[in-house]
């Protein structure tokens, strides 16, 4: 029997990725269905938007069971601005981009400022190169990953006047005066240097990608907590709170990846997580500078 959605979804899928079933099928019908709905007057052709899904899957997870993890209304929508649809880039300027001008007024930008970084980013997210909305993902709100999109836009423009400056109240670094001249952890550093790497790269991945996109704009972004306070509608004792929290969530999973992956020793395990907290705050700027920033979500 012909099923070409799942055709047109194994192309752009995973290579490897079984994709050719009569359920498989149906869940690709009912996804276009469900986009369809959720924008009345926004149409993609079937075939294209199944092949977009195949490009959001993983290669190791059954396709069913990956779709359901996505939002696949704004991956309609999505879909269907990066198509060339007037109607829904319409939408997509009406509930999402328009909206984030929000989160620029926290910051007490001027009017003008605004409008400014508003289209800027307009521009980003459909007619770059390539479009920055192609790296939605649909496993996080669309909205949030405008915002990020908006704000970020808007940071850029204002980096040429600001200088920054080494900060003082950075949650993340342990930086430990003792550590930096102990030759034992540079001995470790050097023999662990790989294991190291790939424990927290492990451990930045099972992070959620609203924490992700925290640890960017505080990080490399480098927003006060007074900053993230505004932008997330809450106090900075609260921000302090979740990167407290992502903080100590890294160090258990990357010690979680040495023992479980690694399978290092108790005692190795306990020399290796000193050198993850030494170096956290560089590893992990590391890892986000080489992570695109249209892939973090809110």
């Amino acid at each position: 029997m012909t099923r070409p959605l799942c055709s047109a979804f194994r192309e752009a899928a995973p290579a490897g990725t079984v994709a050719d079933s009569a359920e498989l099928e149906l869940t690709l019908r009912d996804a276009a269905e469900r986009g369809g709905r959720a924008w009345p007057g926004v149409r993609v052709d079937e075939l294209t938007f199944a092949r977009f899904l195949g490009e959001r899957v993983p290669g190791d997870v059954a396709p069913s069971l990956a779709l359901g993890e996505l939002r696949i209304e704004e991956l309609y929508l999505c879909c269907a601005c990066l198509a060339g649809s007037k109607a829904a880039v319409a939408e997509l300027d009406r509930r999402f981009i328009s909206d984030s001008a929000r989160a620029l007024g926290r910051f007490g930008q001027s009017p003008e400022s605004r409008d400014e970084a508003l289209q800027l980013a307009r521009e980003k997210l459909l007619s770059g190169t390539p479009p920055k909305l192609a790296q939605y993902s649909g496993k996080g709100a669309l909205g949030g990953f405008i915002r990020v999109v908006v704000v970020r836009t808007a940071l850029n423009t204002q980096r040429s006047e600001k200088r920054h400056v080494p900060r003082d109240d950075d949650l993340l670094a342990t930086r430990i005066a003792e550590d930096s001249a102990d030759p034992e952890l540079q001995v470790m550093k050097a023999q662990y240097a790989d294991t190291l790497a790939q424990a927290v790269a492990g451990a930045f991945r099972r992070l959620t990608s609203e924490q992700r996109n925290l640890l960017r704009l505080y990080v490399i972004d480098q927003l006060s907590l007074a900053e993230l306070g505004k932008l997330h509608a809450v106090d900075a004792s609260t921000i302090s709170r979740w990167l407290t929290k992502v903080r100590t969530r890294l160090l258990e999973e990357a010690q979680s990846e040495l023992l479980e992956r690694h399978a290092l020793r108790p005692s190795e395990c306990a020399s290796v997580m000193r050198l993850v907290r030494s170096d956290l705050h560089l590893s992990i700027a590391r890892l986000l500078q080489t992570e695109p920033a249209g892939t973090v979500e809110v």
